[in-house]
């Protein structure tokens, strides 16, 4: 009598299961990965904007602001730094030669919150719109 041999329905079953939960994890784990991410994201736009904006204030004796200033109440940012004055501008990246960004693409758009501000005093950069992360909203650069 020959003997064959295989794989079980019970083995095949098992293995399945095996797949199934650690898909779930990896699923699981890439998201908290992507939400992440964007902080990232923020944290290189705002490192990039303020580099720029050093370098355009050294050339030209001012920042590269898009349109009139806005004052604080108009911003409603609750993270705006106590040391900032009450004047911000929508940051012109046509004058940064256009950088490349995740964020903040609607600047030339009046209703847009799709823009970055800065201060004109302390040149501390804001993502007007701000990045949801954990329930907590991001809006410039974290340590």
């Amino acid at each position: 009598m020959k003997s064959e041999r295989g794989i079980t329905l019970a083995i095949l079953i098992l293995t399945i299961m095996i797949l199934v939960i650690l898909t779930s994890i990896v699923a699981t784990n890439s998201d908290e990965f992507l939400e992440a991410s964007k902080v990232t994201k923020l944290n290189s736009d705002i490192k990039v904007l303020e580099d720029r904006v050093a370098a355009y204030y050294i050339e030209n004796n001012g920042i590269p602001q898009f349109g009139s200033a806005i004052s604080k109440s108009e911003v409603n940012i609750p993270v705006l730094s106590s040391s900032d004055g009450n004047t911000y501008y929508v940051i012109d990246l046509n004058k940064l030669d256009n950088p490349t960004l995740n964020y903040g693409k609607g600047y030339k758009d009046a209703t847009s919150s799709d823009k970055y501000i800065i201060n004109y005093d302390t040149h501390n950069v804001y993502y007007l719109q701000g990045i949801q992360n954990k329930g907590e909203t991001y809006y410039t650069a974290t340590n």
